[in-house]
Formats: C-alpha cells, structure tokens, sequence
C-alpha cells in the first residue's frame, strides 16, 4: 500500500506538475494584459517556479489525495482561464 502511494506521488509530481505548469504559463499568456510576448515570456519563466512549487506541494502533503486535489483544483481554475470563451 505505501508503494502504491509512493507512486502516486511519483505521478502526481510528474504528469500532474507539467499539466499544470502548462496551463499556468497558457492562462497567464492569456490573460496578460500588456503585449502577448510579454505575457508569453513571463508566463514560461513562471511556470518552472510554478512546477517546481507543485513538486515540493506533492511530497509535502500528507496523503496521495491532497497532493493530487492540491494539484487539481488549481488545474480546474487555470483551465477555466484557458478555456473560457470570451477571453481576448
């Protein structure tokens, strides 16, 4: 059972961090609102912070269903961002 968790931390901290580096780097690109390859840059320089705090966010929760929740909620709202239809 504890490998089980472990490797779902493992997941968690590798599929799950890149989806939601990548989103957060799209919806800031998105929603910035300045010049696009201003919002571009700053959203891909973000995102490596951003996949690096979900990383340490994973193996600091204290179950597998936080890391993963801690993770899907912020993907749920940052698609939303993406996503929504009336976004510029």
């Amino acid at each position: 059972m504890v490998a089980l968790a472990l490797l779902s931390r493992i997941l968690a901290a590798s599929i799950g961090c890149y989806g939601l580096a990548s989103l957060w780097s799209i919806a800031l690109a998105l929603a910035w609102p300045g010049p696009r390859a201003d919002g571009v840059m700053l959203g891909l320089v973000s995102a490596f912070a951003i996949g690096t705090l979900a990383v340490l966010w994973v193996f600091a929760a204290s179950t597998a269903w936080r890391a993963w929740a801690g993770l899907l909620l912020p993907a749920a709202m940052l698609a939303g961002i993406v996503f929504w239809p009336d976004l510029p």
